[in-house]
């Protein structure tokens, strides 16, 4: 089984906000799924899915951003998934609004939510996908947990769906495919191609 965890803090007032793509992602790449069993565990809530051959537990966390690596740790033991197999989903501020990143392994980069993972697990061996959010002029705390403004609107559903998409790849046929089909191309490159 994979698991797909989008990262992001429960609650109605942070729903739409930049630190919150992670759970949007995920919203959107369960649209048009079906989902075979709805979980609602201590620290998480999920959705157990088949895409194609392959089963999928898709995660929210609902520890809040800095716990994140409780509700990861707990997934992956309760339903024993390996880390190769599983793929974390964020906003990274290094990544300009409008692109997606997938990496494999490698450092939080300053993420709140990706260090708690890390530390966690005791390892930085874990497949994630970055969601540009751009780096604002106020401070960081602010500016992450702040909503998008109106012209960003229809730049965030286009990056949503393509990181979507980008998920499903992952799924079925791994992080390298993943990689070599999404990085170092806009959104808009994305969307004009036939990129699966």
């Amino acid at each position: 089984m994979n698991l797909i965890v989008g990262l992001g803090n429960p609650g109605y007032e942070y729903m739409n906000t930049r630190h919150n793509v992670g759970f949007l992602v995920v919203d959107k790449f369960l649209e048009d799924k079906s989902v075979e069993e709805e979980l609602n565990e201590r620290t998480f809530i999920g959705y157990k899915i088949e895409y194609y051959d392959k089963r999928a537990l898709v995660i929210k966390p609902m520890t809040f951003m800095n716990l994140s690596g409780k509700a990861v740790r707990d997934a992956l033991e309760l339903y024993d998934i390996t880390l190769e197999d599983m793929l974390i989903i964020h906003d990274d501020v290094d990544l300009e609004l409008g692109r997606i990143r997938l990496k494999a392994k490698g450092s939080s980069g300053g993420h709140k939510g990706m260090a708690s993972i890390l530390y966690t697990l005791g390892t930085e061996d874990v497949p994630r996908l970055r969601i540009g959010i751009g780096r604002g002029e106020e401070e960081i705390t602010t500016y992450v947990l702040s909503n998008f403004s109106k012209n960003e609107i229809p730049i965030v559903i286009d990056v949503i769906n393509v990181a979507a998409r980008a998920v499903e790849t992952f799924l079925r046929y791994g992080i390298e495919r993943a990689m070599a089909t999404y990085n170092n191309k806009t959104v808009e490159e994305v969307l004009r191609g036939k990129v699966l």
